[in-house]
C-alpha cells in the first residue's frame, strides 16, 4: 500500500510515540499495577509474564526477586498503517535479580539451560538472569479510542550469572 512508510521511534501523530510505547510496555510487564496498563488491550503474553514472575517470586524461597526492563535503543522499527496508526517491532532487555537474604538456602536452577549458563545447579550468591523480549504491537492513530494491541512477543533467556 503506498500509504505505508517507515517511521522513526519518535514518530508523532500516534497515541504515543513508539519509543514511549516500548517504555510503557516494559513498565506494564514489570509491574502488574502499572499506571500504563490501561493503554494496552488485554494480552495473553502480558498475563503469562505476570504469572511467571509471581511464580518465580513464590518459588525463590527467601530470596527477593526484582525485574528491570529497558528498551534496546536502535532496535525499534516502525511502519505506518493506512488508518494512521503504526506497527512497531522492538526489543526489551529484562534483568531478573534474585537477591538472597542472609539465612536463605542456596538458589537452585529452575531448568537445564539456567544450570548450563550459571555453570552450577545452585548458587550461594545473588543471581541475575538476562532475557531478550522481542515484541511487535500496533499503536492507534492520535485521537483513536482504541488501545495498543500486542501482536507478537517472546522471552528468550540470554545469560545467567552470579552478581555481587
Amino acid at each position: 500500500d503506498p500509504a505505508t512508510k517507515q517511521l522513526d521511534a519518535n514518530a508523532k501523530d500516534l497515541q504515543i510515540t513508539p519509543e514511549k510505547a516500548l517504555e510503557a510496555l516494559g513498565d506494564v510487564l514489570t509491574n502488574e499495577d502499572s499506571k500504563q496498563k490501561d493503554k494496552f488491550a488485554e494480552s495473553e503474553f502480558i498475563k503469562a509474564i505476570h504469572a511467571a514472575q509471581k511464580s518465580e517470586s513464590d518459588n525463590a524461597d527467601e530470596a527477593k526477586v526484582s525485574y528491570k526492563r529497558t528498551v534496546t535503543k536502535g532496535d525499534t522499527y516502525v511502519v505506518s498503517t493506512p488508518d494512521g496508526g503504526a506497527i512497531v517491532a522492538g526489543k526489551l532487555d529484562n534483568k531478573a535479580l534474585f537477591e538472597r537474604t542472609e539465612n536463605a538456602d542456596p538458589l537452585k536452577s529452575s531448568d537445564k539451560l539456567t544450570e548450563q549458563l550459571l555453570g552450577s545447579s545452585s548458587s550461594n550468591g545473588n543471581v541475575e538472569s538476562t532475557y531478550a523480549e522481542p515484541v511487535m504491537f500496533y499503536i492507534p492513530a492520535d485521537g483513536s479510542e482504541d488501545k495498543i494491541q500486542l501482536i507478537s512477543a517472546d522471552q528468550v533467556l540470554l545469560d545467567v550469572k552470579e552478581v555481587d
